[in-house]
């Protein structure tokens, strides 16, 4: 297993690691399926790992998702070999 990590918003969070999307608004919907969308097509397999407490990285200027600030975690994804 490889893993690659990216800064993620603490809103995704639930959809990405549970599935739950049921408290994200549309837009941040939009956004955090384009970029899976964008980011699956890279690699052979694209799954979420749990981050836990020491992944937190507190408020960011920038992340992954839309470059906007925001509470981000520092979270692991199983891209294949």
């Amino acid at each position: 297993m490889r893993t690659v990590e990216y800064s993620i918003p603490s809103w995704a969070l639930p959809a990405l690691i549970n599935g739950d999307w049921s408290g994200l608004e549309l837009e941040d919907c939009e956004k955090l399926e384009n970029w899976m969308r964008k980011e699956s097509a890279k690699h052979s397999r694209f799954y979420a790992i749990a981050p836990n407490e020491s992944h937190e990285l507190g408020f960011c200027h920038t992340n992954d998702i839309d470059n906007l600030g925001a509470d981000c975690v520092l979270v692991p994804f199983d891209v294949g070999e």
